[in-house]
């Protein structure tokens, strides 16, 4: 069971540690937008 979904590219995740380590690679990949997304 994976109920962690990644709202960008939706990769799913069983544990919110491994979502939260995953969304680096977008923050680092896609500038400062997707930061301010993650936020709200």
């Amino acid at each position: 069971q994976k109920p962690f979904v990644c709202e960008f590219c939706d990769q799913m995740f069983s544990h919110k540690t491994s979502l939260t380590r995953h969304m680096g690679n977008h923050t680092r990949t896609q500038g400062t937008n997707v930061i301010t997304q993650v936020q709200k």
